[in-house]
């Protein structure tokens, strides 16, 4: 199935004409607006082929004034010389398609010049009313795949445009972070603003039980009792089918979630080489590839400094069917066969970490301890995040999104030479061959970092922007002031406070937010289920898992029964 890549700028057009007129220009720009600026806005992945800019369309040669037969836009509207527009979407109404042509034929005049979205805020029932609609417009058969991903708390919020663009780049990002297909599969955004995402689960190749492991985490699922819901329940055979995109960053780019929805199997050589019938891997045999074809499918540096080993270390990087497969190897000490320099052939490591190219150029990470067991956090005396963002302990996968963020680092100096002119001579040029130095190693890696490039183009994010997914993570990470926790509610805040100065909401201690202050996420996820109840909103499904920065504290007391966790699609029937 096609996708429709996601918005990174969404524009509007001011009615250039008498307040009130209405002409084929402005009608016209409505319909494309509406359909096409989606994909086609500036700095949109569909921009370079075709921008939705007046000029543009006219200079490119997309729109013919006086022959809509001859104006490949039209043309692909209505399904001819290539795929229907809009991909993946619905066809356009008749009305819609006849304002196009009539606005061609009428010589393609201007519409004016584009204004920016006002700001407004949507409610939980605007937001339902908007994906039922979208999730009724799909094929019968293509509704059990349709899940949507919200950023409509953030905007609610008061997130400017710039901000929600970013975040609109992270969570495209994530879900291709998180799939082995070849293909980049981008969120439709299905409202005006660009707050509310729909993607099927067959892009990413995902099965319903990876959807159930996510909301059997997730914190704010409430089943509010309106038909919309309901039917969207209905639609797509899920209890759950809607969950706020900035958790769900937060939630996803950490183990555990991040192994189980990318398959990660539990220790190195299953994931080199689909051991014991693990499902995904890499498709490679790494010792017989260290053994018969070092220099070939497999080369190695070492360094003395690293900037995130506390030690010396050693890269690998063998060759697969996607691209590079980059395994470190890590040490506790620089002494005896912890040190590489003295035995760089026989060393003890103390652990590792991984980074693979994924079939689509983005980069899949894995971290694990001396025995090759896959770990979510690696211990700091070994190894640690020395940049001023992130936490200090290297998580898998934040740390390596932050570290990687433009991709693979460019080799600087390989310190592994005069230690190979020692070797016994047999051993000798074996190790040369392994260590063949930097040149060849960048040639490689600049070859995975064009993969991994042209991924990031495709999903419209730029090497100079902050990390996308992490900034998406920290946006749900941050404490909670009035406007934000209102917003996690779908409620304006002004009707947020109101209700809760009554008595009612004493025992949830958000007493602070009438103050002017803040509260702390996980203090606010731990009452949240309550105070939606409390509030009307609906009936609260209660996690069952932990994840994101949870994850990293105490287990779950989780407060689900029969009565409050029983709608969680991992308990269905």
């Amino acid at each position: 199935m096609s996708k429709i890549p996601l918005s990174v700028t969404l524009w509007f057009a001011a009615l250039p004409f008498a307040a009130g007129a209405a002409s084929p220009a402005t009608d016209a720009f409505g319909v494309l607006d509406r359909n096409c600026s989606v994909c086609h806005g500036p700095r949109a992945p569909a921009s370079a082929f075709m921008l939705l800019d007046h000029a543009a369309l006219i200079a490119g040669g997309k729109v013919v004034p006086g022959n809509s037969a001859a104006s490949p836009l039209y043309q692909r509207i209505i399904g001819q010389g290539g795929p229907r527009m809009p991909m993946g979407g619905a066809r356009l109404p008749d009305t819609d398609i006849a304002t196009i042509r009539h606005w061609i034929d009428a010589g393609a005049p201007p519409w004016g010049t584009p204004e920016p979205i006002r700001w407004r805020f949507l409610s939980n029932d605007e937001v339902f009313a908007r994906i039922v609609a979208n999730v009724k417009a799909l094929g019968r058969d293509d509704r059990k795949f349709a899940r949507y991903f919200l950023l409509t708390n953030a905007s609610n919020a008061g997130a400017d445009e710039a901000r929600l663009n970013l975040y609109r780049k992270g969570l495209g990002k994530l879900l291709n972070m998180l799939s082995w297909q070849k293909d980049i599969a981008l969120p439709v955004a299905i409202d005006r603003k660009a707050t509310i995402f729909r993607v099927d689960l067959r892009w990413l190749d995902w099965t319903q039980s990876k959807w159930r492991t996510i909301i059997e985490g997730y914190p704010y699922a409430v089943v509010p009792p309106t038909p919309d819901y309901a039917e969207i329940q209905r639609e797509t055979g899920t209890t759950v089918p809607v969950v706020q995109a900035a958790w769900f960053a937060a939630a996803a780019s950490l183990a555990p979630l991040y192994s189980r929805l990318l398959d990660l199997p539990t220790a190195q050589e299953q994931l080199e080489n689909c051991g014991d019938g693990v499902k995904r891997c890499l498709n490679i045999d790494s010792q017989r590839i260290l053994r018969d074809a070092a220099g070939v499918l497999v080369l190695a540096v070492g360094f003395v400094e690293s900037g995130v080993s506390s030690n010396s270390r050693l890269v690998y990087r063998f060759e697969t069917p996607f691209g590079g497969y980059y395994i470190s190897r890590d040490f506790a000490t620089n002494v005896g066969f912890q040190n590489p320099f003295l035995h760089p052939l026989d060393y003890v490591a103390s652990g590792g970490e991984a980074l693979f190219t994924l079939p689509n150029g983005l980069l899949g990470s894995a971290l694990f301890d001396g025995q090759g067991r896959l770990i979510k956090v690696a211990p700091t005396a070994i190894v640690s995040n020395k940049r001023p963002q992130g936490k200090p302990e290297v998580r898998n996968a934040q740390s390596c999104m932050l570290c990687h963020s433009t991709g693979l680092l460019p080799l600087r100096r390989d310190d592994m030479g005069p230690s190979l002119a020692v070797l016994p001579s047999e051993q000798r040029a074996y190790a040369r061959r392994l260590f063949a130095g930097p040149a060849q190693f960048n040639e490689k890696r600049l070859e995975d970092q064009k993969h991994f490039e042209a991924a990031l183009a495709k999903l419209g994010i730029h090497e100079d922007e902050e990390e996308p997914v992490n900034a998406l993570a920290d946006s749900h990470n941050q404490s909670l002031d009035a406007v934000t926790a209102a917003s996690q509610f779908g409620l304006p805040k002004d009707s947020f406070l109101r209700q809760i100065a009554t008595p009612t909401f004493k025992e949830f201690g958000l007493d602070a937010l009438l103050e002017g202050g803040t509260v702390k996420r996980d203090a606010f996820e731990d009452v949240y289920g309550r105070a939606a109840e409390a509030l009307g909103l609906g009936h609260y499904c209660a996690p069952t898992r932990a994840y994101g920065e949870r994850a990293f504290l105490k287990p779950l007391a989780s407060t689900a029964t029969e009565e409050t966790g029983g709608c969680l699609e991992g308990r269905q029937k």
